[in-house]
């Protein structure tokens, strides 16, 4: 039996989070309260043991990934496979926008094979790929971070655990935040090739069942 233990930290906020641009494979670096944000997870995440820790190689995760490593002594891969979707043309454009072929239509649809990006199968490949080749890697009783962004993580509790988005939707409302906040953390495990969910960024006191598709 092999047992790995995944921590996903969704990177700080950015100067595209705070002015509503899309952020998938353009960058732009954190802002002072993005640098607090990856500071404050790092406090969380410092009595925490990790075997080893993978970044996607854009600015803004490696300056999230940084302040948490600072407390760890494990070597750090920055690995292209988790990089955000890649949003072709529509890369910083507004979110806001709702013309038929605006950046929040698109990303609704996860289609953005039109715009020299990526698609919805695609992406889902890719990360599947990715964080397979992360779990081969590891011996039993890992404890890895990866640092990423909240498409990624968006998309890893859809597709690989069946997270409704509507009903993750609904009851960020209620709360009065984001889905997958600035910093948060999720907590999944592979064992022996089957994946499961353990927490959810922003939304830890509700289990995967609270939301998962009816």
């Amino acid at each position: 039996m092999k047992s790995v233990r995944f921590y996903y930290v969704r990177h700080g906020q950015t100067i595209f989070n705070l002015t509503q641009k899309a952020q998938g494979w353009c960058d732009s670096p954190l802002t002072p309260l993005g640098i607090s944000q990856a500071e404050q997870t790092a406090e969380k995440l410092k009595d925490i043991h990790f075997d080893s820790c993978y970044c996607s190689d854009f600015t803004r995760a490696r300056e999230t990934c940084e302040p948490i490593m600072s407390y760890h002594d494990c070597p750090v891969i920055y690995h292209k496979g988790l990089r955000e979707m890649n949003f072709g043309m529509m890369e910083g454009e507004f979110y806001d926008s709702t013309t038929p072929n605006g950046m929040k239509v698109s990303w609704r649809k996860r289609d953005f094979t039109d715009m020299l990006g990526e698609n919805r199968e695609i992406f889902d490949q890719r990360i599947v790929k990715t964080i397979n080749e992360i779990y081969e890697k590891a011996n039993d009783g890992d404890q890895i971070l990866l640092v990423g962004h909240r498409g990624y993580c968006m998309e890893i509790m859809e597709y690989m655990f069946d997270l409704d988005p509507k009903k993750h939707d609904e009851i960020c409302i209620e709360r009065g935040i984001e889905r997958v906040p600035n910093g948060a953390v999720m907590i999944f495990e592979c064992t022996d090739g089957h994946y499961s969910l353990q927490q959810i960024p922003g939304l830890e006191d509700l289990s995967i069942d609270d939301l998962r598709r009816s």
